[in-house]
């Protein structure tokens, strides 16, 4: 099988058209990023200045760029999950419509009973507080002299209202 000349031809285009390119951007880099600055700063052709301007540019190259197209395909993974995630609202929006018509019926029931149940309390807080006021005066009982105009009693003095 090894001497069928397809895989003959098929293994020297594989390295020819994959690995060598790849082996030779792999010693073009190594070079470019060992070799060249170790034989330039023995040879003085570059300051300590040079040197930590090469070393930004090559931060960029060899970390920032690889960084960004990680968070570019994040960007894209987090794009199409927020696209997902907007399908649901369409989904639920019956679901919550009802929930919210019967919380707004309930509502209305308690408002309803709570006036049902605070009528009868405000009606009796009046009357007590005629009897305070007409006792009081009568016995003498009251502290204040009294005023002309009896105390607010029922709904206009628990709205602030004045009569």
């Amino acid at each position: 099988m090894a001497s069928d000349p397809a895989v003959i031809k098929h293994r020297r285009e594989f390295r020819y058209k994959i690995i060598l390119p790849i082996a030779l951007s792999a010693l073009g880099m190594i070079l470019l990023l060992f070799v060249l600055p170790i034989v330039l700063v023995s040879t003085d052709t570059i300051s300590a200045g040079q040197i930590s301007t090469v070393a930004s540019i090559m931060l960029v190259i060899c970390i920032l760029i690889p960084l960004v197209l990680v968070f570019l395909a994040l960007d894209v993974l987090f794009i199409m999950l927020a696209y997902g995630s907007a399908q649901i609202p369409a989904k639920i929006y019956g679901p919550l419509q009802s929930i919210r018509r019967l919380i707004q019926r309930v509502s209305g029931i308690t408002i309803r009973a709570a006036d049902k149940i605070n009528q009868p309390m405000l009606a009796l807080n009046a009357r007590v507080a005629r009897w305070e006021y007409f006792i009081g005066h009568m016995l003498g009982l009251s502290k204040k002299p009294p005023e002309n105009n009896p105390p607010e009693t029922g709904q206009a003095a628990s709205s602030g209202e004045n009569t």
